[in-house]
């Protein structure tokens, strides 16, 4: 059987769920399996099957990887290599070969935080693969709790906002999660936004930089601050609606309010692009 671009349209850890199936099946029924890869995921999880199966002297041949390398204009078949070679010589490629860029699947609440953690790293967030879902903090820590593939390291990031602080069992339930960052803060990046610009002066400079004739009795002239913060699913749609409604006076990716907020609380931010360099030092990206 021969399968090309195995990894395409999969999710990493799709990708390597595959793998162990077709595994399961090529030793069943005899089975040859030849496929292509350019998922660095792919290669690493094929790299540990090659390694577990050499320990064995009855199984050493039933796994091997095949490096295609342009060589003088010809293609050259390398074997015996793993994946820490193939990545080194990866990372010398010219950009000029238009490589698909790695980069690490990232699960996010919603597009609110997909917008905060954008503005925090700025072009650090570029080896982010952003997933267009809304799932709720809740959620997100059951799957990562119930070690579900797509949502542990090193399929992906989960990427909390900050009022999980505010629940010492939620905290709890993901302190030993090796893939898991949570947003400056104790509330939602919109109600953070709220609170910030509510503070502010009615005369602060900060207002006429973000729009002519913008002031703060327009920013709050649908939605007070207690609507805002209301409790339940009211007052989390209160703030959305309310932060949604000003974003387009705001700039390019609410750039006149979040990058103030932001300086605002520099020792927050510059902490979670901290643990951010950090964490992704244990992935495989570009």
């Amino acid at each position: 059987m021969a399968i090309d671009e195995m990894d395409a349209t999969m999710y990493p850890a799709s990708q390597v769920e595959l793998l162990k199936v077709l595994r399961k099946y090529a030793s069943k029924l005899n089975l040859q399996i030849l496929f292509t890869t350019h998922s660095m995921s792919l290669l690493k999880a094929m790299d540990d099957l090659v390694q577990e199966v050499t320990k064995k002297e009855e199984t050493a041949n039933q796994a091997k990887i095949l490096y295609l390398k342009k060589v003088d204009d010809k293609i050259a078949i390398k074997q015996g290599v793993n994946f820490k070679g193939i990545q080194l010589d990866l990372n010398v490629v010219a950009e000029g070969n238009n490589r698909k860029k790695n980069r690490i699947t990232a699960y996010t609440e919603d597009k609110e935080n997909i917008l905060f953690v954008k503005a925090i790293l700025k072009s650090k967030a570029f080896v982010l693969d952003f997933v267009d879902v809304t799932l709720p903090c809740s959620t997100l820590m059951e799957l990562v709790t119930k070690r579900v593939p797509a949502f542990i390291y090193p399929y992906s990031i989960v990427i909390l906002d900050g009022d999980v602080r505010m629940n010492k069992n939620d905290l709890r339930k993901i302190n030993n999660a090796d893939n898991i960052l949570i947003l400056p803060g104790n509330k939602s990046p919109e109600r953070l936004l709220a609170s910030y610009l509510y503070n502010l002066s009615d005369v602060d400079p900060l207002w006429s930089k973000i729009a002519d004739g913008y002031t703060k009795q327009f920013c709050f002239r649908e939605y007070s601050m207690e609507q805002i913060n209301a409790g339940g699913e009211l007052g989390r749609q209160n703030a959305k609606k309310w932060f949604n409604s000003q974003l387009e006076y705001w700039g390019r990716n609410g750039c006149k309010v979040l990058n103030p907020f932001l300086s605002s609380i520099s020792e927050e931010a510059q902490e979670f692009r901290t643990n951010f360099d950090n964490m992704i030092k244990q992935y495989i990206h570009d």
